[in-house]
C-alpha cells in the first residue's frame, strides 16, 4: 500500500488570506445605519432648511412604526429596506426626504345658487 504525506506547509493558505485582505472592502455587508438628509422647501420653491442626521437601521430597514412619522404622507409605502452593500460605500448610504410647505387654498369664490321664485299675483297691499 502506498502512503501519502501531507505537507504541513500552510504558506499557500496564508498567501490566499493576504490577497483576500486586499479585497475585503469590496465584500457585501449588512447596513447598520444611513444618513437622513431632510430638505424643507417653502411655498416659493426655495430651500428653507437642510437637516442631516444619522439614522440607525433596525434589521436593515426603516419601519413605518419608528420615531419618524414622515411615512404618513406616503400611503402605499410601509417600509424601506436596504440590501447589503459594499463596505467601502457604507458611508454614503443615504435617504433624501423633501418636505414642501403646503400652499394655502383659501378659495374666496363663493358659490351662488339661483332659484326661481314663485310670483304670487294675488298679493295686494292695503293702503291706509
Amino acid at each position: 500500500m502506498e502512503e501519502f504525506y501531507i505537507e504541513e506547509d500552510d504558506e499557500w493558505i496564508e498567501n490566499i488570506e493576504k490577497e483576500d485582505d486586499l479585497y475585503k472592502d469590496f465584500y457585501l455587508e449588512k447596513n447598520d445605519n444611513i444618513t437622513l438628509n431632510i430638505i424643507y422647501v417653502n411655498r416659493n420653491n426655495n430651500i428653507e432648511h437642510i437637516k442631516k442626521e444619522k439614522y440607525f437601521l433596525n434589521d436593515q430597514m426603516i419601519s413605518k412604526t419608528k420615531k419618524y412619522n414622515f411615512f404618513k404622507l406616503c400611503k402605499t409605502l410601509d417600509e424601506i429596506k436596504w440590501k447589503d452593500t459594499i463596505n467601502l460605500f457604507k458611508d454614503i448610504n443615504s435617504l433624501y426626504l423633501i418636505y414642501y410647505e403646503k400652499k394655502n387654498r383659501n378659495n374666496t369664490t363663493k358659490k351662488v345658487y339661483l332659484s326661481k321664485k314663485k310670483k304670487n299675483k294675488n298679493l295686494t297691499r292695503k293702503m291706509v
